[in-house]
């Protein structure tokens, strides 16, 4: 329902992982993080900057293709996946990593059920003109396959439905760790500023390049 929410409102998140999801005091999932996230993104809109955590990044990112909002249904199923079986499907550093993405089909365990197994697969199609997602209205086309029928959408829209895991809201462990970092920061009132020489080198710095 989040991703259905981003491309009606045009936006693409290219950084879908687990890190990214949060649960809030009712066990409602969040997702966090859109500092790599594009906006004005339609249909027929593409991208050609490869970005985003590459164990999550769909094959057509990694070979440096244009892509589109497709990119986004991959990296659910690489979440689902990791949440299902316990890893990632595609592993090693970045060459060997490359390679099976692009190359390879992840191992699915004999004791994962099939209509888990189903919708990994279909958003974990390779070629984005067939994965799961790929039509103009994505968000809908996922909300009817078979292995969402349990789910009411509108009472989970309405937040009328019990999450199954409900987070603890005792922060009193992270206050206690956060009180244990022994981490130094250094004041503002100590920092040197660039020489005005060396601070004019950075005037038409952009971060970003201008297709980001």
């Amino acid at each position: 329902m989040i991703l259905m929410a981003l491309t009606l409102c045009f936006f693409t998140c290219r950084d879908i992982k687990p890190e990214n999801i949060v649960l809030d005091s009712a066990g409602y999932a969040k997702l966090a993080d859109f500092g790599l996230c594009r906006d004005g993104i339609e249909f027929s809109s593409v991208m050609s900057y490869p970005c985003g955590d590459f164990r999550y990044a769909a094959p057509e990112i990694l070979r440096e293709d244009l892509y589109n909002r497709t990119v986004d249904w991959w990296a659910l199923g690489v979440t689902m996946y990791e949440m299902a079986v316990g890893k990632l499907p595609f592993t090693g550093e970045m060459e060997e990593l490359c390679e099976n993405v692009l190359n390879t089909e992840p191992e699915y365990p004999t004791n994962l059920d099939n209509r888990t197994a189903t919708i990994i697969r279909a958003l974990l199609e390779k070629d984005p003109k067939f994965r799961l997602g790929s039509v103009r209205n994505d968000g809908e086309q996922l909300q009817k396959f078979y292995y969402f029928e349990p789910i009411d959408w509108k009472a989970l829209r309405d937040r009328q439905l019990q999450a199954p895991f409900i987070p603890s809201q005792d922060v009193q462990a992270a206050e206690e760790e956060e009180q244990s970092d022994c981490g130094v920061v250094t004041p503002t009132d100590c920092m040197t500023p660039l020489p005005s020489d060396v601070h004019k080198a950075f005037t038409k710095f952009e971060q970003l390049p201008e297709d980001f």
